[in-house]
């Protein structure tokens, strides 16, 4: 479980028995009327693939990825291990024969399981900024991805503005800061579709209630409301 409300990947490990088969559920709580769309792939790999340098970091990274995002994860078992294993795919998947792509992706998970498990939000905004680079370096920057990583990185700044003792930025630099990210995102023209635009505008919208500013949260509720809506 990445805990990113239905976007980023998730990968799973899986030893089998040789000629073993295997069969894929996959299945989820409704949070929409019309059901959702899954892109699925299997890869296999033969007992020795690990001993092969054009495999063993690929497969070493999801086996620590699939171990750190583990269901049964709680917030002290992912301090103990789980962090140790995402820095471990990031780590192998940014080697010689790592996978791009799939370490940006490592980069946004750890942002939101260390915001998730609310374990380091100075942390969680600086892997959130690394995935933000990470996109934006492919070989095809990938805008979408970008900018939900900038969503961690002010869901990141919002933890930041709870604790009276940050500096660099100080809680009011932070809660500036995040909100004009979730601003751009909640945009008409963001990169971001209808459904994670409203996600940015409930989020403005709690921060709004906390800083006493009843109208303008009913306003932005409001607004989610209708993209929630029309996007069934």
């Amino acid at each position: 479980e990445n805990h990113l409300t239905g976007t980023g990947i998730e990968i799973a490990t899986l030893s089998v028995p040789e000629g073993g088969q295997v069969t894929v559920t996959v299945t989820s709580t409704p949070d929409a009327n019309a059901a959702g769309k899954v892109a699925l792939r299997v890869q296999l790999y033969s007992a020795a693939a690990g001993s092969k340098p054009e495999f063993a970091a690929q497969l070493g990274a999801f086996k620590a990825w699939s171990d750190a995002t583990d269901s049964r994860t709680r917030p002290d078992t992912f301090k103990e291990t789980g962090l140790a294993n995402i820095n471990q795919a990031i780590s192998s998947l940014e080697s010689e024969h790592g996978d791009a792509a799939l370490a940006a992706q490592a980069h946004l998970l750890k942002a939101k399981l260390l915001n998730y498990y609310k374990l380091d939000q100075r942390e969680s905004r600086a892997a959130a900024q690394r995935a933000s680079q990470a996109f934006a370096s492919l070989p095809a920057p990938d805008a979408l991805d970008l900018a939900r990583a900038r969503y961690m990185e002010a869901l990141a700044l919002i933890g930041m503005s709870a604790d009276g003792d940050s500096v660099d930025p100080t809680p009011d630099e932070a809660r500036k800061l995040a909100v004009d990210i979730l601003e751009a995102l909640a945009a008409p023209g963001s990169t971001l579709g209808p459904v994670e635009r409203a996600r940015a505008l409930g989020t403005l919208a709690h921060l709004d209630l906390r800083m006493m500013r009843a109208k303008e949260a009913t306003s932005r509720f409001e607004h989610a409301r209708s993209l929630y809506q029309a996007a069934g």
